[in-house]
């Protein structure tokens, strides 16, 4: 990419639900209740639940400014 402060390679990589993910982004009917208790203590609005193994939830990206 260019940009105002010189050119970059940019790179990004999706970071899709992994099974172990679902511990605390599954159905929640399924999340065990000690940990849907700390969840919503510690994200009160949080809605990142009800979600699938292989589902997109997040990225990675790097960038390095080329010569």
């Amino acid at each position: 990419t260019s940009e105002p402060s010189g050119r970059f390679l940019r790179y990004m990589r999706v970071l899709p639900l992994q099974p172990a993910c679902m511990h605390c982004h599954g159905p929640k009917d399924q999340i065990a209740d000690a940990i849907r208790m700390q969840l919503e203590h510690d994200y009160p609005h949080d809605q990142a639940v009800g979600l699938r193994v292989g589902q997109v939830r997040g990225a990675v990206t790097f960038k390095k400014p080329l010569p």
